[in-house]
């Protein structure tokens, strides 16, 4: 039986995905309110002999949606949980997406014939960059900062609760992105209070892009920053992050479609940790097939 995705199953579901992905920790329960909040209904839990033994959790952002993470109990693998979770998933976002997509380890061949089987096909995968320390960031920004001394203003907007943001955030999205709002998470964020969203504006408090890491939510970096800014903005949104929280673990996970990104931090010290496979879902490819100039800085998992 799979039903909504309730507190109630959280100790099982935080069980589950520990022993799943051989977490150290398992995931806290605000962690998993938080997949719920921004899932727009889309967290189901299958229930086996009353108890929770599987879960998955999807989230749109705006038409681009992702599926995951998903988990299934160890006693009751290999019995179709996975594609009963996944097929309730890729119900609920069909008729509201343009792209579906997921990520998944590269050496998760079970996994990866699965979703194979429901139609999604392999495309740039993402990669990942440890965030180095403040001395490396500086030398970045001396380096790569011409040009961007008009972005003088950097709020951290849930220091501030400046709620207004989001609504400014969802703007500079829809014009530099078009299919792609942040503003479920953003919104979150302000609301628990969690984490640093830092944004930069330009002339007239125009936004030029943001940095985000909210542990709850997402425990890596994510944001967006305007080609008319370029690198340097970006790497000073990095280094205003980095202040923030200066001995925290921080890591990048770029989609490698962004070529032209990918290689300014491959040439700018950002060393290549690990690299994860992304599908998407034949007919919701939009065009992530397609190589693009954009700044954009998200991975698909939660």
């Amino acid at each position: 039986m799979i039903l909504p995705t309730t507190r109630d199953y959280f100790e099982a579901i935080a069980r589950i995905d520990a022993e799943g992905f051989g977490r150290n920790e398992p995931r806290s329960h605000l962690n998993l309110q938080s997949l719920v909040d921004t899932s727009e209904g889309l967290a189901f839990t299958y229930l086996h002999q009353r108890e929770p033994a599987g879960y998955i959790f999807s989230r749109r952002l705006g038409e681009t949606a992702y599926i995951g993470p998903l988990g299934v109990r160890a006693d009751v693998q290999d019995k179709g949980v996975g594609r009963m979770l996944m097929l309730a998933s890729m119900d609920g976002l069909r008729t509201r997406s343009q792209i579906i997509g997921l990520e998944v380890r590269p050496h998760n061949v079970k996994a990866i014939g699965l979703y194979a089987r429901l139609g999604f096909v392999n495309t740039y995968p993402s990669l990942n960059f440890p965030v180095p320390g403040c001395s490396e960031l500086d030398r970045l920004v001396e380096r790569d900062g011409t040009g961007t001394t008009r972005l003088v203003e950097f709020e951290d907007i849930v220091a501030t609760r400046n709620a207004g943001a989001v609504h400014d955030i969802a703007r500079f999205t829809f014009e530099e992105f078009g299919d792609i709002d942040f503003s479920m998470d953003l919104a979150w964020a302000l609301g628990e209070g969690n984490g640093w969203v830092i944004v930069a504006r330009g002339p007239g408090g125009k936004v030029s892009g943001f940095m985000a890491l909210v542990p709850e939510l997402l425990d890596m970096v994510w944001g967006a920053v305007s080609e008319h800014s370029g690198y340097g903005a970006a790497a000073m949104l990095l280094r205003e992050l980095r202040r923030r929280a200066p001995e925290r673990k921080m890591l990048l996970r770029v989609n490698a479609r962004y070529v032209p990104l990918c290689s300014f931090l491959a040439s700018s010290g950002f060393r290549l940790s690990g690299v994860t496979s992304r599908m998407l879902l034949e007919g919701f490819q939009g065009d992530s097939l397609l190589p693009s100039n954009k700044l954009m800085l998200r991975a698909w998992i939660g």
